[in-house]
């Protein structure tokens, strides 16, 4: 390998281009355990972001971390899940590692020079991951990256093609989590005392627009607020659609469970706020949003949010998706629309001064040749003034 695609670690391990940054979340807090899901439910392209104390990165990973990232940006990231168990008040030990999505680093940097400084990355999602073989383990995948380790860069030699239905993909992801791997020690005093997740996503199936010819909306990344959004307009109608999903292992949802999308009323002309009530292990909904009117370009999100109810014997990791959205004028239509105005404007004027003009003449004067002039006039602002009654920007 060419010397520019190699990097020296501080303990003079290589990193190359070819090493995969793994970034793993826990079953130590609900946060984490949330954050791991949450993976499984962005659509592709979303940008995502995760943060680590530089205590928690590999060696390799904190020799190119830099203030601005341009050592790791474009590597390949994998996103997975870590089951473990806490043996004493610090020390973890890990059970069970569940790779579950592909992605691609668009941006990193840390704040502070030493372990206690915070690093950030933000990673495109792109395929899931698909085991080897049935039930196999990623501990070894875990093991490379070191004891008390959650962040680094690895050797990683291949992946089957994703068949990019990435909504069965993420369904298969959840389904694969071990069930006595969503336990949790709430009290690290009492690790004997052991609780329980439920375990749920909404997959945000891409956004498209409303009508016969429904096209896909691609999200885009906005470096400067480090944002995905997608890309509105004015009065275009979109469908905003989802799939719900909890482990054939879990009880259904129980009574009252629902989930909701809400957003601004004045920036959306359809009802700001819409429900699911959800009573089965798996569900869909796909609701149609209609952004209002505006003369300039404006920033609002879209909030997709679940309420599971579930027996008192376990913890709902109920989620908080917040979609930004960039609702832009219509930017032809509106020139059309001030066309149109100005043409009607010069019409009446035309057909008023007509009129004048034909009322000033002595009664023997020709009056023809005004008279058609202000019948025109009247006319085309007759025929705009009553086409912008079904046509509006």
């Amino acid at each position: 390998m060419a010397q520019s695609e190699q990097q020296l670690s501080a303990d003079g391990a290589l990193a190359t281009m070819s090493d995969l940054l793994l970034l793993t979340s826990s079953n130590s807090t609900k946060t984490y355990f949330t954050n791991a899901l949450a993976i499984l439910c962005w659509p592709r392209g979303w940008v995502v972001h995760v943060r680590y104390q530089v205590r928690w990165l590999n060696d390799p990973l904190k020799a190119l971390l830099t203030t601005d990232g341009s050592k790791l940006k474009g590597r390949r990231v994998l996103a997975a899940y870590l089951f473990q168990q806490r043996v004493d008040e610090h020390i973890w030990e890990p059970v069970e590692f569940y790779p579950l999505r592909f992605g691609t680093l668009v941006d990193a940097h840390r704040v502070g020079a030493d372990d206690g400084g915070v690093a950030h990355f933000y990673f495109q999602l792109g395929d899931f991951y698909i085991p080897p073989a049935a039930g196999a383990s990623g501990l070894d995948l875990q093991k490379r990256l070191g004891s008390g380790v959650h962040a680094g860069l690895v050797e990683f030699t291949g992946h089957d093609a994703d068949s990019r239905d990435d909504e069965s993909a993420a369904r298969q992801r959840l389904q694969a989590i071990n069930k006595s791997h969503v336990a949790y020690q709430p009290d690290k005093t009492k690790l004997e005392v052991n609780g329980e997740y439920y375990p749920l996503i909404c997959h945000i199936r891409q956004l498209r627009t409303a009508g016969k010819q429904q096209k896909l909306m691609q999200p885009t990344y906005e470096s400067e607020s480090r944002t995905s959004t997608y890309q509105l307009t004015e009065g275009q109608g979109f469908i905003f659609d989802f799939g719900f999903y909890v482990p054939d292992w879990c009880a259904p949802p129980g009574k009252d469970s629902k989930v909701t999308l809400s957003y601004d009323e004045k920036a959306f002309a359809t009802t700001p706020m819409r429900t699911l009530t959800v009573e089965s292990r798996y569900d869909e909904q796909a609701w149609l949003v209609i952004p209002s009117p505006t003369s300039k370009s404006i920033r609002r999100d879209l909030v997709l949010q679940t309420d599971v109810r579930v027996a008192a014997d376990m913890d709902p990791t109920n989620l908080t998706l917040t979609i930004p959205v960039n609702i832009n004028p219509n930017v032809g239509r509106r020139s059309v629309a001030a066309l149109s105005d100005s043409a009607g404007a010069v019409g009446l004027t035309v057909g008023t001064v007509g009129v004048a003009l034909l009322a000033s003449l002595p009664a023997s004067a020709p009056k023809e040749l005004l008279l058609v002039i202000a019948i025109a006039g009247y006319v085309v602002w007759l025929a705009i003034t009553a086409l912008s009654h079904f046509w509006t920007p």
